[in-house]
């Protein structure tokens, strides 16, 4: 009861303490810049923006909210043209990203993700390693389908649950954490590998300069990316392997497989219907070339169908779509498009390009800076700022060393998703509190050490990628 207490207390002086910082930081920066040959609208604009990343430091409300107030102050204000404020909007990220979270409420009220595994399972031997490899591939191969990695975390912790009652491993710490890192990792490893992985892709896609989001749609990021996730998946397989390295095994209890397999009937209408979906999408991005239709449209035009026969209705679209997100999305690109209107961005690239020099001028420097200040930003903000305020900087940089814009937003998208604390990923703690509200143990310390180890497995990727990335001229 007093450690309660004492948490509760602790949490209301933080939040205290940002709100109050919120107030007095942008009427710091107001004055300081003031004092300088700064127009007024830039200096409103960089006040307004220092309230925001005090809210997103100390998370005193969701993290849309402090994009959404630096769009309204703006626009509120006059400081810029209101086409730029709500770029976001406009943009055909923002429809592409609706429609393929509509598409994804289908697949994921479906079930197909159990079927999927189970058959996976029934095909496999009756070894324990091949259980583990089971979930990590089933996962994987969903992170393509799902944007959301929320929503896949959860899904995989809602799969998994059910998998372990049903097996009665409720009692076996050291193979449930086992499972735990599998289905984690095999949901969250490759989210910067595919376009379609992540929702924060989108938002990178959209800041690009227009010629090289039309390279790097599904396609061409994944052949971008190619080399990243081979080396992920040699490297990850190799450290699981050797840290989860132990003669104990269980044994698949097949027949029971084959039982709940049969219980689940016949391939239902919404599992066609998911698997009918992704396959047309995919095939028209797979073939843009030949009809010249904009994946966007080929998304929106599925989702137009889904609704007009009834597939999706009003309320899965006010309760199940991440518009929070897409709001989160559209503010950052606005912003993005606010500090290019004042070059501000421009700006302070050409700064950190002289501290850069202090260390190197060859775009290994380069790719160091990003790696490193990305790492650090993230002990102090979540994902979505950390992008939001980064990358409108790391575009005009990456010019500047004559590497592609892409590629120092990969770059930055690959170390945004490490962590080494809970409170820095959100997924884990999702995924956590869905465990802890089923009873379902694990060994926790032992996991985070494995996330420590995973880490260098994404610089890895990273610096194997840098040489296959001069090859194909990026």
């Amino acid at each position: 009861m007093q450690a309660s207490s004492a948490q509760n207390n602790t949490a209301s002086f933080i939040e205290g303490t940002g709100w109050l910082l919120s107030l007095f930081v942008p009427l710091a920066f107001y004055f300081l810049f003031s004092s300088f040959a700064v127009d007024t609208e830039v200096v409103i604009f960089l006040s307004i923006l220092s309230s925001a990343v005090v809210m997103w430091i100390f998370r005193i409300i969701p993290e849309y909210l402090p994009g959404i107030f630096v769009i309204v102050s703006c626009a509120s204000l006059g400081l810029v043209p209101s086409n730029i404020i709500l770029s976001g909007f406009s943009s055909e990220t923002f429809m592409m990203v609706f429609s393929v979270l509509c598409m994804t409420i289908l697949i994921a009220r479906s079930g197909l993700v159990s079927r999927l595994i189970l058959i996976l399972l029934k095909t496999l031997p009756q070894k324990g390693s091949y259980f583990n490899s089971a979930f990590f591939v089933s996962f994987a191969f969903l992170t393509p389908l799902i944007p959301s990695i929320v929503s896949r975390t959860q899904l995989a912790a809602k799969s998994l649950t059910s998998f372990i009652n049903m097996l009665k491993l409720e009692t076996k710490n050291e193979h449930i954490t086992k499972l735990v890192a599998n289905s984690f990792f095999g949901t969250t490893l490759f989210s910067s590998i595919f376009l379609s992985a992540s929702l924060m892709n989108f938002v990178i896609l959209a800041l690009l300069p227009l010629q090289e989001q039309q390279r790097f749609q599904l396609i061409g990021w994944l052949q971008a990316s190619l080399v990243a996730g081979a080396v992920m998946v040699v490297a990850y397989v190799i450290l699981f392997s050797v840290f989860f390295r132990d003669k104990k095994s269980i044994q698949i209890p097949k027949q029971l497989i084959i039982d709940q397999l049969e219980s689940l009937g016949p391939v239902t209408k919404d599992e066609w219907l998911s698997l009918g979906t992704v396959a047309v999408f995919f095939l028209g991005m797979i073939t843009f070339s030949y009809h010249k239709i904009s994946p966007t449209w080929i998304a929106f035009g599925l989702t137009y169908v889904l609704l007009s026969f009834s597939v999706l209705t009003r309320e899965d679209i006010q309760t199940k779509v991440d518009w929070s997100f897409l709001l989160f999305m559209a503010s950052v690109v606005g912003i993005a498009a606010i500090a290019n209107y004042f070059n501000l961005s421009g700006t302070i690239s050409t700064k950190l390009q002289s501290f850069i020099y202090l260390v190197g001028t060859s775009q290994e420097a380069l790719y160091g800076f990003l790696i490193v200040s990305t790492i650090l930003m993230r002990f102090f903000l979540p994902i979505g700022a950390t992008v939001a305020l980064l990358i409108p900087i790391f575009i005009p940089l990456a010019g500047l060393y004559g590497v592609s814009c892409w590629s120092a937003c990969f770059v930055s998208l690959m170390i945004v998703d490490m962590w080494f604390f809970p409170y820095q990923c959100i997924f884990y703690t999702e995924m956590k509190e869905s465990f802890e509200g089923e009873s379902i143990p694990f060994e926790e310390r032992k996991f985070l050490l494995f996330n420590a180890l995973v880490n260098i497995v994404r610089i890895l990727a990273i610096v194997a990628s840098f040489y296959y990335w001069q090859w194909l001229g990026l």
